[in-house]
Protein backbone atom coordinates (compact mmCIF):
# COMPACT_ATOMS: atom_id res chain seq x y z
CA UNK A 1 0.00 0.00 0.00
CA UNK A 2 1.47 3.51 -1.17
CA UNK A 3 2.15 6.01 1.76
CA UNK A 4 0.53 9.83 1.33
CA UNK A 5 3.40 12.18 0.26
CA UNK A 6 3.82 13.54 4.47
CA UNK A 7 5.24 9.98 5.08
CA UNK A 8 8.36 8.58 4.42
CA UNK A 9 10.06 5.18 5.58
CA UNK A 10 14.06 4.92 6.82
CA UNK A 11 15.57 2.20 8.51
CA UNK A 12 17.99 3.36 11.04
CA UNK A 13 20.39 2.21 13.69
CA UNK A 14 19.90 3.91 16.43
CA UNK A 15 19.77 3.73 20.70
CA UNK A 16 17.19 5.62 22.82
CA UNK A 17 16.72 6.52 26.65
CA UNK A 18 14.11 5.46 28.66
CA UNK A 19 11.18 7.84 29.66
CA UNK A 20 9.03 7.53 32.74
CA UNK A 21 6.30 9.98 33.06
CA UNK A 22 3.85 9.08 35.55
CA UNK A 23 1.22 10.85 37.02
CA UNK A 24 0.36 11.27 40.74
CA UNK A 25 -0.56 7.27 42.26
CA UNK A 26 -4.76 7.30 42.61
CA UNK A 27 -7.33 5.19 44.32
CA UNK A 28 -9.75 3.12 42.89
CA UNK A 29 -13.40 4.96 42.44
CA UNK A 30 -16.55 3.07 41.77
CA UNK A 31 -19.93 1.99 43.31
CA UNK A 32 -18.44 -0.10 45.57
CA UNK A 33 -14.97 -1.97 45.30
CA UNK A 34 -13.36 -5.33 46.48
CA UNK A 35 -10.26 -7.08 46.20
CA UNK A 36 -9.03 -10.11 43.89
CA UNK A 37 -5.98 -11.88 43.58
CA UNK A 38 -4.26 -12.45 39.90
CA UNK A 39 -2.12 -14.62 38.90
CA UNK A 40 1.36 -13.70 38.67
CA UNK A 41 4.36 -15.60 38.31
CA UNK A 42 6.46 -13.59 40.57
CA UNK A 43 3.46 -14.07 43.30
CA UNK A 44 -0.64 -12.98 43.61
CA UNK A 45 -1.02 -9.22 42.82
CA UNK A 46 -3.78 -7.95 44.52
CA UNK A 47 -6.40 -5.59 42.70
CA UNK A 48 -8.83 -3.58 44.12
CA UNK A 49 -12.12 -3.81 41.71
CA UNK A 50 -14.71 -1.34 41.13
CA UNK A 51 -17.80 -3.63 41.09
CA UNK A 52 -20.58 -2.75 38.51
CA UNK A 53 -24.08 -3.70 40.59
CA UNK A 54 -24.26 -5.29 43.82
CA UNK A 55 -28.11 -6.02 43.63
CA UNK A 56 -30.13 -8.89 42.36
CA UNK A 57 -32.03 -9.70 39.34
CA UNK A 58 -35.49 -8.79 39.07
CA UNK A 59 -36.27 -12.45 39.45
CA UNK A 60 -34.32 -12.51 42.97
CA UNK A 61 -31.38 -14.93 41.63
CA UNK A 62 -27.87 -13.62 42.88
CA UNK A 63 -26.20 -11.88 39.64
CA UNK A 64 -22.80 -13.95 38.11
CA UNK A 65 -20.59 -11.58 37.46
CA UNK A 66 -17.06 -11.46 35.93
CA UNK A 67 -13.93 -9.55 36.39
CA UNK A 68 -12.53 -6.78 33.84
CA UNK A 69 -8.83 -6.76 34.93
CA UNK A 70 -5.67 -5.19 33.68
CA UNK A 71 -2.57 -2.66 33.51
CA UNK A 72 -1.62 -0.06 32.02
CA UNK A 73 2.18 0.89 30.55
CA UNK A 74 3.60 3.14 28.39
CA UNK A 75 5.71 2.69 25.41
CA UNK A 76 8.89 1.51 27.29
CA UNK A 77 6.51 -1.46 29.36
CA UNK A 78 6.73 1.24 32.64
CA UNK A 79 3.56 1.53 34.68
CA UNK A 80 1.56 4.43 34.41
CA UNK A 81 0.08 5.41 37.68
CA UNK A 82 -2.70 7.72 38.09
CA UNK A 83 -4.60 6.95 34.80
CA UNK A 84 -8.19 7.07 34.49
CA UNK A 85 -9.76 3.84 33.23
CA UNK A 86 -13.56 3.89 32.24
CA UNK A 87 -15.32 0.65 31.13
CA UNK A 88 -17.98 1.84 29.46
CA UNK A 89 -20.62 -1.25 29.32
CA UNK A 90 -22.35 -1.25 25.73
CA UNK A 91 -25.65 -3.10 27.98
CA UNK A 92 -25.48 -3.65 31.44
CA UNK A 93 -27.47 -7.37 31.62
CA UNK A 94 -27.62 -10.10 33.72
CA UNK A 95 -27.29 -14.06 32.90
CA UNK A 96 -31.86 -13.51 32.61
CA UNK A 97 -31.00 -11.24 29.76
CA UNK A 98 -32.97 -8.53 31.57
CA UNK A 99 -31.20 -4.79 32.11
CA UNK A 100 -29.98 -5.20 35.59
CA UNK A 101 -28.64 -1.38 35.61
CA UNK A 102 -29.57 1.95 33.96
CA UNK A 103 -32.75 0.55 32.96
CA UNK A 104 -31.57 0.67 29.50
CA UNK A 105 -28.66 2.74 29.61
CA UNK A 106 -25.24 1.99 29.36
CA UNK A 107 -23.51 1.95 32.57
CA UNK A 108 -19.90 3.85 32.75
CA UNK A 109 -17.61 2.61 35.58
CA UNK A 110 -14.24 4.62 36.49
CA UNK A 111 -10.83 3.71 38.05
CA UNK A 112 -7.63 4.73 38.75
CA UNK A 113 -4.46 2.88 38.52
CA UNK A 114 -2.40 2.37 41.52
CA UNK A 115 1.51 2.38 41.55
CA UNK A 116 1.59 -0.54 39.42
CA UNK A 117 -0.15 0.70 36.62
CA UNK A 118 -2.96 -2.17 37.57
CA UNK A 119 -7.06 -1.70 37.61
CA UNK A 120 -10.09 -3.93 37.98
CA UNK A 121 -13.82 -4.41 37.53
CA UNK A 122 -16.50 -6.13 38.78
CA UNK A 123 -19.51 -6.58 36.47
CA UNK A 124 -22.55 -8.82 35.59
CA UNK A 125 -22.47 -11.47 33.22
CA UNK A 126 -22.05 -11.27 29.74
CA UNK A 127 -19.71 -8.59 29.19
CA UNK A 128 -20.14 -6.51 26.64
CA UNK A 129 -18.15 -2.95 26.41
CA UNK A 130 -15.01 -1.25 25.90
CA UNK A 131 -11.83 0.12 28.14
CA UNK A 132 -10.82 3.65 27.45
CA UNK A 133 -7.94 5.32 29.36
CA UNK A 134 -6.65 8.96 30.01
CA UNK A 135 -3.27 9.46 31.98
CA UNK A 136 -1.82 13.04 33.35
CA UNK A 137 1.38 13.46 31.13
CA UNK A 138 2.30 13.29 27.66
CA UNK A 139 -0.25 10.42 26.72
CA UNK A 140 -2.34 9.60 24.16
CA UNK A 141 -5.59 8.15 25.48
CA UNK A 142 -6.34 4.73 24.15
CA UNK A 143 -9.27 2.51 23.63
CA UNK A 144 -9.75 -0.90 23.79
CA UNK A 145 -12.44 -3.94 23.52
CA UNK A 146 -13.13 -5.06 26.79
CA UNK A 147 -11.53 -8.78 27.59
CA UNK A 148 -12.24 -11.45 30.27
CA UNK A 149 -8.65 -12.49 29.39
CA UNK A 150 -6.25 -9.74 31.63
CA UNK A 151 -5.22 -6.86 29.80
CA UNK A 152 -2.21 -4.32 29.09
CA UNK A 153 -3.16 -1.53 27.37
CA UNK A 154 -0.01 0.84 25.59
CA UNK A 155 -0.21 4.20 25.93
CA UNK A 156 1.46 6.75 23.42
CA UNK A 157 2.95 10.04 23.35
CA UNK A 158 -0.28 12.31 22.98
CA UNK A 159 0.05 14.48 19.81
CA UNK A 160 -1.20 18.23 19.51
CA UNK A 161 -3.28 18.38 16.84
CA UNK A 162 -5.61 15.32 18.16
CA UNK A 163 -8.04 15.89 20.61
CA UNK A 164 -7.70 14.84 24.07
CA UNK A 165 -11.52 14.94 24.74
CA UNK A 166 -12.86 13.37 21.19
CA UNK A 167 -12.57 9.99 22.38
CA UNK A 168 -13.38 9.89 25.88
CA UNK A 169 -16.24 11.47 25.04
CA UNK A 170 -17.31 9.79 21.91
CA UNK A 171 -18.90 7.15 24.30
CA UNK A 172 -20.59 8.70 26.87
CA UNK A 173 -24.40 8.23 25.66
CA UNK A 174 -26.84 9.66 28.41
CA UNK A 175 -29.62 9.17 26.28
CA UNK A 176 -31.46 5.95 26.48
CA UNK A 177 -30.04 3.47 23.54
CA UNK A 178 -31.85 0.55 22.10
CA UNK A 179 -31.01 -2.75 23.96
CA UNK A 180 -29.37 -5.33 22.35
CA UNK A 181 -31.02 -9.03 21.53
CA UNK A 182 -29.45 -11.85 23.78
CA UNK A 183 -28.25 -14.75 21.53
CA UNK A 184 -28.39 -17.62 23.06
CA UNK A 185 -26.06 -20.64 22.59
CA UNK A 186 -24.90 -24.06 23.29
CA UNK A 187 -21.26 -24.92 23.40
CA UNK A 188 -20.04 -28.47 23.00
CA UNK A 189 -16.50 -30.24 23.54
CA UNK A 190 -14.64 -32.26 20.96
CA UNK A 191 -15.66 -35.40 22.81
CA UNK A 192 -19.63 -34.03 22.13
CA UNK A 193 -20.07 -33.24 25.97
CA UNK A 194 -21.01 -30.15 27.38
CA UNK A 195 -17.78 -27.66 27.66
CA UNK A 196 -16.28 -24.77 29.69
CA UNK A 197 -15.70 -22.08 27.03
CA UNK A 198 -15.46 -18.87 26.55
CA UNK A 199 -17.59 -17.37 23.48
CA UNK A 200 -16.98 -13.86 22.22
CA UNK A 201 -18.31 -11.91 18.98
CA UNK A 202 -15.71 -11.22 17.13
CA UNK A 203 -14.84 -7.08 16.60
CA UNK A 204 -17.37 -6.70 19.34
CA UNK A 205 -17.10 -6.16 23.36
CA UNK A 206 -19.23 -9.04 23.68
CA UNK A 207 -18.09 -12.14 25.53
CA UNK A 208 -19.40 -13.99 27.78
CA UNK A 209 -18.81 -17.71 29.25
CA UNK A 210 -20.01 -21.44 28.84
CA UNK A 211 -21.96 -22.66 32.43
CA UNK A 212 -22.01 -26.60 33.44
CA UNK A 213 -24.35 -27.26 30.78
CA UNK A 214 -22.45 -25.67 27.90
CA UNK A 215 -24.81 -23.15 27.89
CA UNK A 216 -24.32 -19.25 27.51
CA UNK A 217 -25.69 -15.92 26.83
CA UNK A 218 -24.41 -12.92 24.95
CA UNK A 219 -25.55 -9.41 23.36
CA UNK A 220 -26.10 -10.02 19.93
CA UNK A 221 -26.26 -6.57 17.93
CA UNK A 222 -25.18 -7.04 14.57
CA UNK A 223 -27.36 -8.50 11.78
CA UNK A 224 -24.05 -10.50 10.89
CA UNK A 225 -21.64 -11.70 12.90
CA UNK A 226 -19.04 -14.40 13.94
CA UNK A 227 -19.10 -16.22 17.18
CA UNK A 228 -15.84 -17.47 18.26
CA UNK A 229 -15.72 -19.79 20.78
CA UNK A 230 -11.91 -21.48 22.61
CA UNK A 231 -10.78 -23.02 25.86
CA UNK A 232 -7.77 -22.91 27.01
CA UNK A 233 -6.26 -26.37 26.13
CA UNK A 234 -6.79 -25.57 22.46
CA UNK A 235 -10.28 -26.67 21.20
CA UNK A 236 -12.14 -23.72 19.10
CA UNK A 237 -15.19 -23.18 16.58
CA UNK A 238 -16.23 -20.57 14.76
CA UNK A 239 -19.72 -19.99 13.12
CA UNK A 240 -21.19 -17.66 11.53
CA UNK A 241 -24.71 -16.30 11.98
CA UNK A 242 -27.41 -14.23 11.33
CA UNK A 243 -28.51 -11.43 13.99
CA UNK A 244 -31.92 -10.19 15.19
CA UNK A 245 -33.99 -8.36 13.04
CA UNK A 246 -35.45 -6.49 15.92
CA UNK A 247 -33.83 -5.11 19.50
CA UNK A 248 -34.59 -6.78 22.62
CA UNK A 249 -35.52 -10.61 23.62
CA UNK A 250 -33.60 -13.73 22.69
CA UNK A 251 -32.36 -15.10 19.49
CA UNK A 252 -31.21 -18.37 19.37
CA UNK A 253 -27.59 -19.08 18.46
CA UNK A 254 -25.87 -21.56 16.05
CA UNK A 255 -24.93 -25.16 18.14
CA UNK A 256 -21.21 -24.93 18.16
CA UNK A 257 -19.07 -27.99 18.38
CA UNK A 258 -15.24 -27.36 19.53
CA UNK A 259 -12.67 -29.16 17.65
CA UNK A 260 -8.29 -28.96 18.35
CA UNK A 261 -7.42 -25.97 16.83
CA UNK A 262 -3.82 -24.61 15.77
CA UNK A 263 -1.38 -23.32 18.15
CA UNK A 264 1.77 -20.48 17.92
CA UNK A 265 4.93 -20.88 19.86
CA UNK A 266 7.68 -19.06 20.59
CA UNK A 267 10.69 -17.68 23.00
CA UNK A 268 10.95 -14.28 24.16
CA UNK A 269 14.82 -13.75 24.85
CA UNK A 270 16.81 -10.38 25.35
CA UNK A 271 19.75 -8.86 23.23
CA UNK A 272 22.39 -11.48 24.79
CA UNK A 273 20.08 -14.60 24.39
CA UNK A 274 18.51 -14.38 27.71
CA UNK A 275 14.90 -15.46 28.35
CA UNK A 276 13.21 -13.20 29.12
CA UNK A 277 9.97 -14.09 31.78
CA UNK A 278 6.81 -12.74 32.80
CA UNK A 279 6.53 -10.33 29.72
CA UNK A 280 2.43 -11.06 27.96
CA UNK A 281 2.38 -11.70 24.46
CA UNK A 282 -1.25 -11.64 22.84
CA UNK A 283 -2.52 -12.99 19.07
CA UNK A 284 -5.30 -11.11 17.09
CA UNK A 285 -6.98 -14.21 15.24
CA UNK A 286 -10.20 -14.71 14.22
CA UNK A 287 -11.69 -11.42 15.55
CA UNK A 288 -10.44 -11.50 19.32
CA UNK A 289 -7.22 -11.59 21.37
CA UNK A 290 -5.69 -14.38 23.22
CA UNK A 291 -3.25 -13.64 25.66
CA UNK A 292 -0.49 -15.52 26.83
CA UNK A 293 2.40 -15.03 29.59
CA UNK A 294 6.15 -15.81 28.80
CA UNK A 295 7.80 -18.50 31.62
CA UNK A 296 10.69 -19.01 33.42
CA UNK A 297 12.16 -20.48 30.15
CA UNK A 298 10.99 -17.38 27.96
CA UNK A 299 8.71 -19.82 26.09
CA UNK A 300 4.77 -19.04 25.49
CA UNK A 301 1.86 -21.08 23.83
CA UNK A 302 -1.03 -19.63 22.30
CA UNK A 303 -3.39 -22.11 21.31
CA UNK A 304 -7.36 -22.47 19.80
CA UNK A 305 -5.99 -20.15 16.21
CA UNK A 306 -8.57 -20.57 13.95
CA UNK A 307 -7.54 -17.87 11.05
CA UNK A 308 -4.76 -18.82 8.38
CA UNK A 309 -2.31 -15.48 9.07
CA UNK A 310 -2.40 -13.81 12.57
CA UNK A 311 -0.19 -11.22 14.46
CA UNK A 312 1.59 -11.40 17.74
CA UNK A 313 2.41 -8.51 20.08
CA UNK A 314 4.64 -8.80 22.51
CA UNK A 315 3.93 -6.45 24.88
CA UNK A 316 7.05 -3.69 26.27
CA UNK A 317 8.29 -4.33 29.48
CA UNK A 318 9.72 -2.34 31.62
CA UNK A 319 12.77 -0.82 29.12
CA UNK A 320 12.13 -3.84 26.70
CA UNK A 321 10.42 -2.47 23.52
CA UNK A 322 7.47 -4.32 22.17
CA UNK A 323 7.40 -6.16 19.20
CA UNK A 324 4.88 -7.02 16.32
CA UNK A 325 5.26 -10.37 14.01
CA UNK A 326 2.80 -11.64 11.46
CA UNK A 327 2.86 -14.95 10.61
CA UNK A 328 0.74 -18.06 8.72
CA UNK A 329 -0.93 -20.14 11.12
CA UNK A 330 -0.12 -23.99 10.79
CA UNK A 331 -1.31 -27.06 13.18
CA UNK A 332 1.91 -26.38 15.47
CA UNK A 333 3.74 -22.89 14.57
CA UNK A 334 7.14 -22.16 16.04
CA UNK A 335 7.88 -18.78 15.56
CA UNK A 336 11.47 -19.80 17.56
CA UNK A 337 13.13 -16.72 19.69
CA UNK A 338 11.92 -13.08 19.24
CA UNK A 339 14.76 -11.34 20.32
CA UNK A 340 13.63 -8.00 22.27
CA UNK A 341 15.42 -4.56 22.63
CA UNK A 342 16.52 -2.57 25.57
CA UNK A 343 15.54 1.15 25.27
CA UNK A 344 19.04 2.80 26.39
CA UNK A 345 20.21 6.41 27.25
CA UNK A 346 21.28 7.99 24.09
CA UNK A 347 17.90 9.97 21.97
CA UNK A 348 17.86 9.72 18.39
CA UNK A 349 18.69 13.13 17.19
CA UNK A 350 18.64 14.49 13.72
CA UNK A 351 17.90 17.96 12.27
CA UNK A 352 14.45 18.79 10.18
CA UNK A 353 15.37 21.07 6.90
CA UNK A 354 14.09 22.10 4.03
CA UNK A 355 15.41 21.39 0.39
CA UNK A 356 17.80 24.16 0.66
CA UNK A 357 18.97 22.70 3.98
CA UNK A 358 17.91 25.64 5.63
CA UNK A 359 16.52 24.67 9.27
CA UNK A 360 12.83 24.00 10.19
CA UNK A 361 12.47 25.10 13.57
CA UNK A 362 9.18 24.31 15.65
CA UNK A 363 7.84 21.68 13.51
CA UNK A 364 6.35 18.72 14.71
CA UNK A 365 7.51 15.63 14.13
CA UNK A 366 6.28 11.68 15.01
CA UNK A 367 8.23 8.78 14.47
CA UNK A 368 6.83 5.68 14.22
CA UNK A 369 7.90 1.88 14.37
CA UNK A 370 5.81 -1.43 14.59
CA UNK A 371 2.82 -0.13 13.09
CA UNK A 372 1.92 1.96 15.81
CA UNK A 373 3.57 0.25 18.90
CA UNK A 374 6.53 2.51 19.15
CA UNK A 375 4.85 6.37 18.38
CA UNK A 376 7.16 8.78 19.36
CA UNK A 377 6.64 12.56 19.33
CA UNK A 378 9.19 15.89 19.28
CA UNK A 379 9.10 18.72 18.31
CA UNK A 380 12.12 20.61 16.63
CA UNK A 381 13.63 23.30 18.63
CA UNK A 382 14.79 26.85 16.87
CA UNK A 383 17.85 24.82 15.42
CA UNK A 384 15.16 22.81 13.67
CA UNK A 385 16.76 19.84 15.96
CA UNK A 386 14.41 16.91 16.89
CA UNK A 387 15.53 14.42 19.40
CA UNK A 388 13.23 11.21 19.83
CA UNK A 389 13.36 8.62 22.89
CA UNK A 390 12.63 4.85 23.17
CA UNK A 391 12.78 3.73 19.08
CA UNK A 392 14.71 0.54 18.20
CA UNK A 393 16.51 -0.23 15.55
CA UNK A 394 14.79 -0.62 12.08
CA UNK A 395 12.42 1.30 9.77
CA UNK A 396 10.43 4.31 11.04
CA UNK A 397 7.72 6.08 9.39
CA UNK A 398 8.00 9.63 9.93
CA UNK A 399 5.27 12.41 9.83
CA UNK A 400 6.05 16.46 9.78
CA UNK A 401 3.40 19.02 10.44
CA UNK A 402 3.75 22.60 10.28
CA UNK A 403 4.95 24.71 13.21
CA UNK A 404 1.46 26.79 13.35
CA UNK A 405 -0.84 25.41 11.46
CA UNK A 406 -0.71 21.69 13.33
CA UNK A 407 -3.49 20.26 10.96
CA UNK A 408 -1.34 20.62 8.01
CA UNK A 409 1.23 17.66 7.08
CA UNK A 410 4.34 18.54 4.59
CA UNK A 411 5.59 16.57 2.26
CA UNK A 412 8.87 14.94 3.26
CA UNK A 413 11.20 15.01 0.18
CA UNK A 414 14.11 12.43 2.11
CA UNK A 415 16.35 11.06 4.98
CA UNK A 416 19.88 11.26 4.73
CA UNK A 417 22.71 11.93 7.16
CA UNK A 418 21.46 12.98 10.29
CA UNK A 419 19.02 15.36 8.20
CA UNK A 420 14.80 14.84 7.58
CA UNK A 421 14.24 17.66 4.60
CA UNK A 422 11.27 18.52 4.28
CA UNK A 423 9.23 20.17 1.31
CA UNK A 424 7.70 24.10 1.85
Amino acid sequence: MDRPSHWILASILIAAPILWLAGTPGSNKGRSTDEVALPNPEGPTVVSLVRGNDSVSTQGRPIETVDVVGRVVDRFGYAVSGALVRLVLHSDLGEDGLAIAGRGLPADLQATTGDDGRFGFEVARPLDGQVLVQAPGRYAPARSIASLEPMEIVLQDALPWSSMDSMWASSRRGDRVERPSIGEGLVRSVTGGPSDARIAVAESGAMTTSDAQGRFLVPVSQDDATLVAWTPDGEASRVEFQGPRKQGGRHPLPAMVLSQASEVRGRLVDEDGNPLSGLRVVVADAGISRWARSNAEGRFVVRGLLDEVAELEVVPHEGLLGQRVSFEVEDETELGDLRLERADHIAFSFEVVDEDLKPMPLVHVVADQENGLRRAYGRADQSGVVRLPGLGKGAVVFEVRDAQQVDQSLQIAGFEDGFLIVSR
